[in-house]
């Protein structure tokens, strides 16, 4: 191998690890970034996007709910028929996927604080008789905070209306 060989595979390298570098940081870049907490210290502390922080993420992110029931205010409870077919799957990259007593659904989950929104959902299409999916979707969708407390997480729907009640105690 000759010197412009050995010079063109350092170029290639270099532009290679530069443009890695640039997305990494472009898809990071709203996440963490690292500051003095106080001028002339130095003692760093992480600063997320306000959007959301670590903590949060680590409540949700790579955990499993099964859905109980549905509290509704002003009207009679809805409770699972079948807990252990109605699971709730948070992945890291913020986005969810669910099972059902009929189909498969996943979407995107939003969150800033203790506010949650669920949006793009699909799902497969298989239709089951006696589903309880098409009241399970739509709750999903009109979900707008959450609070966990132990094994429970709760769903908060808007307007008051009640909330979603799920378990993660024993997946």
């Amino acid at each position: 191998m000759n010197r412009y060989h050995v010079l063109l595979i350092l170029s290639i390298s270099v532009v290679i690890g530069s443009v890695s570098f640039y997305f990494y940081s472009e898809l990071n870049k709203d996440i963490v970034t690292i500051h003095p907490v106080e001028e002339n210290q130095n003692t760093f502390v992480e600063q997320t996007n306000p959007a959301f922080t670590i903590t949060e993420i680590n409540k949700l992110e790579n955990k499993k709910f099964s859905w109980l029931r549905t509290e509704l205010t002003g009207k009679t409870n809805l409770v699972s028929k079948s807990p252990l077919s109605f699971i709730l799957n948070f992945n890291k990259d913020l986005k969810f996927s669910s099972s059902t007593d009929c189909n498969n659904n996943s979407g995107i989950y939003k969150f800033s604080g203790s506010n949650l929104s669920f949006s793009e959902i699909i799902a497969t299409r298989m239709f089951c008789e006696n589903s309880q999916e098409n009241d399970y979707i739509e709750q999903l969708s009109n979900v707008e905070s959450f609070e966990i407390s132990g094994d429970a997480l709760y769903l908060n729907l808007a307007g008051k209306k009640g909330r979603m009640v799920f378990s993660s105690k024993g997946l």
